[in-house]
């Protein structure tokens, strides 16, 4: 084999080995979407409308909407908790 051929095989051989050394280590990026239980998104609902038009039916009612609100209020404080441990 003469050494024109030879200084061309080394010359390949030196290239397949060195377009197997990657420096640069490649970095893969997943994204995923974060959804809240479902049950911190239900709609928050009204108090059921008193059945008698008294004075004690109005006060039970306003009563028990803010009980409505109140169970509300703690749905959403369980969301926004929930969104701060979620958070990126």
């Amino acid at each position: 084999m003469g050494m024109k051929k030879m200084n061309k095989l080394a010359l390949i051989l030196c290239a397949l080995f060195l377009a197997g050394c990657n420096s640069t280590p490649s970095v893969t990026t997943i994204v995923q979407k974060l959804l809240p239980p479902f049950s911190l998104m239900e709609d928050c609902q009204h108090a059921k409308r008193p059945k008698d038009a008294t004075n004690g039916g109005l006060a039970q009612a306003l009563q028990s909407e803010r009980n409505a609100l109140d169970v509300c209020n703690t749905q959403l404080g369980a969301l926004r908790t929930w969104a701060g441990q979620n958070k990126e």
